[in-house]
């Protein structure tokens, strides 16, 4: 696809502009080298940001972000991230992976208790990582924002977001 930007994935713990909500940061060059494109899908913060510096917007002002519909994050690997196929409704055995990554390190338990506690998160997509950008807030306001429903298993212990 000839896309050549840094492929990136960040968990999301502290979203000043929705802070009961855990998340995740994708890159987009992994979207595109699988054919998709989720931006369509998601809220574009860059206005918002815009609108933020120029003062016409101020702190507490709502955003209401989309949910992606068909979709679910699934944590249920120790490091591994993946955003699999998952129609509402419906069990599927062997979900196809839209997009996945390996994060450096294990979940966090808070991190995975939060997720499996709101059964949702924040994806953001952005085409750079944290390192191009002076603040977090310069590097939120790159992203494309989305709520995710957090993908469950079912296993002898009861239904969680971990096999």
């Amino acid at each position: 696809m000839g896309v050549d930007v840094e492929n990136v994935w960040a968990r999301l713990t502290v979203l000043p502009s929705m802070p009961p909500r855990m998340g995740l940061f994708t890159s987009l060059s992994e979207w595109l080298n699988r054919g998709i494109d989720p931006r369509p899908q998601m809220y574009d913060m860059a206005p918002t940001w815009r609108a933020f510096k120029a003062g016409l917007l101020q702190p507490g002002n709502p955003v209401q972000y989309p949910r992606l519909t068909g979709w679910a994050l699934d944590v249920g690997r120790a490091r591994d991230v993946r955003i699999i196929e998952a129609p509402e409704g419906r069990f599927v055995a062997e979900p196809p992976v839209v997009v996945e990554g390996e994060l450096v390190d294990d979940h966090p338990a808070a991190w995975i208790e939060r997720l499996a506690r709101d059964g949702e998160a924040i994806v953001a997509v952005g085409e750079q990582g944290p390192d191009a950008f002076s603040s977090f807030a310069e590097w939120s306001g790159t992203w494309h924002m989305g709520v995710i429903t957090v993908a469950t298993y079912m296993s002898p212990r009861g239904v969680g977001v971990t096999p």
